[in-house]
């Protein structure tokens, strides 16, 4: 099978259908964000039209549906009406929309490595730069594919348009191209995200060294994979969680979720409402 490489948020929603849709029942869509499918290149959103029908066969015996939602208010509105069984919500976008819609529920969150989804601010360990506010009028990568926290973070520490702080922006399609760009000297800073970043010292510690985090964002929450418990059938959701929580305990669950950027499937964690409530204070849109 290809493998192609695809944003967290649309791998949760890819490995969600794949692995818990039981032999048996009608498919289930699982409606999406757009700020996770409105980057993606032509040839992954070939892969959705093409491959995705024979992914979902492969491991479940049933075609599955991935929704695309052309705004966060379609979204929201399918998933509050039953329509979209579930929504993958990137973890700030649920925080907000929880607000209007408490009915809005999480049944789980994707985890990435860590629960702990920061941004990141990257330059060069021997350049002058210290601060996020050292980089005004530098050119940086900003890593393209639908990354919220890493927008909402630029946003915030800019003032507003980061276009209009940085000297020129570029975007990479992934972090470690964002990040040998600072090294390679044709920006002077990269935004990627923490578990990115990590990733980047286990494979290239040796180019690792040669950087520093001059800026770091809060914690925001994670990706949210939420649903309306009035519109649900409460056995299937029941099912649906406990199969997601047991996915990475089985080696073909976790070569699974290995290819779609997913390390577990969690319950939501503790104080999980006072995290969403900090971070619509702190990184409002």
């Amino acid at each position: 099978m290809r493998i192609t490489k695809m944003t967290p948020g649309l791998a949760v929603g890819l490995a969600l259908t794949s692995l818990c849709l039981g032999q048996g029942q009608a498919p289930i869509k699982i409606g999406m964000a757009p700020s996770i499918t409105s980057d993606l290149s032509e040839a992954k959103q070939k892969f959705m039209r093409e491959e995705f029908p024979h992914l979902v066969k492969d491991f479940t015996g049933l075609e599955g549906q991935v929704d695309n939602a052309a705004n966060l208010n379609e979204l929201t509105e399918k998933v509050m009406k039953g329509t979209d069984a579930f929504g993958v919500f990137q973890g700030i976008e649920f925080a907000e929309t929880q607000v209007k819609h408490p009915e809005l529920q999480p049944l789980l969150v994707a985890i990435y490595r860590t629960a702990d989804v920061k941004a990141v601010l990257v330059a060069k360990k021997d350049s002058p730069y210290r601060s996020f506010a050292d980089l005004k009028g530098k050119d940086v990568a900003i890593v393209k594919e639908g990354k919220e926290h890493i927008r909402r973070y630029a946003r915030k520490e800019a003032g507003g348009e980061p276009a209009s702080f940085f000297g020129k922006v570029i975007t990479p399609s992934d972090s470690e191209a964002a990040l040998d760009a600072v090294l390679l000297d044709k920006v002077q800073g990269a935004l990627v995200d923490r578990a990115s970043l990590d990733i980047y010292k286990e494979v290239n510690p040796g180019r690792f060294q040669r950087l520093k985090i001059v800026g770091e964002s809060a914690s925001f929450p994670p990706a949210v994979v939420a649903f309306n418990p009035k519109q649900i059938d409460g056995s299937t959701a029941a099912r649906f969680k406990q199969g997601m929580l047991k996915a990475n305990q089985t080696a073909k669950g976790r070569d699974v979720m290995a290819n779609f950027k997913i390390t577990a499937f969690e319950l939501a964690p503790a104080h999980f409402e006072q995290s969403l409530a900090s971070v619509r204070k702190q990184y409002p849109d």
